[in-house]
């Protein structure tokens, strides 16, 4: 787990903005950056996804 806020997160994984990493974020794991990770920390329960491919959320569609 990061420290990192979702917006911080888009910008080292090479996103120009937030809005779109979690667009793309949202198509590949079918579920938004947020929830991903309140659902890692254990607050709600688990989706199924247990980890993020870093290459595929980022890909070249920037």
């Amino acid at each position: 787990m990061t420290d990192l806020n979702i917006t911080e997160i888009a910008y080292e994984v090479g996103f120009n903005g937030a809005s779109y990493y979690a667009e793309t974020f949202r198509k590949y794991m079918g579920i938004s950056p947020s929830s991903y990770r309140k659902n890692r920390t254990g607050n709600k329960k688990e989706t199924g996804k247990e980890s993020v491919n870093h290459e595929a959320v980022s890909g070249s569609e920037r």
